[in-house]
């Protein structure tokens, strides 16, 4: 798979992009997030509207907001936007349900560092 790792600039670190294409599941994550390719060329873990409702994404946001005031190396953001074809497409594929609608995504990076 051919990610870029390479963020957009701080000051773009929030937007609306829309998903083009869903690569795979990632290996972690309980909301089972999916690796997207956006229409701004980026890759990004998508973790999408699901039967949990908007709060677990509300949280993703609040909670990348919170790490960047606290200067904390937290990717760049955006809701992605996953039209019904695409959706629809997904769960054809065998991949797990997947609603259309906004979501929240974090720009891929590689080898990041996770924190305990």
């Amino acid at each position: 798979m051919s990610l870029n790792p390479t963020p957009p600039p701080h000051d773009r670190e929030w937007g609306q992009v829309n998903a083009l294409e869903i690569r795979r599941l990632t290996k972690q994550g309980v909301m089972r997030p999916v690796f997207c390719r956006c229409d701004d060329g980026a890759w990004y873990v998508v973790k999408a509207f699901s039967s949990s409702g908007a709060w677990p994404l509300i949280m993703e946001w609040v909670c990348a907001r919170l790490g960047r005031r606290l200067n904390l190396p937290i990717p760049n953001y955006r809701q992605v936007y996953i039209n019904e074809e695409l959706a629809e497409g997904w769960r054809a594929s065998g991949g797990h349900y997947i609603e259309a609608g906004w979501a929240f995504g974090s720009h891929y990076v590689t080898n990041p560092a996770d924190f305990d």
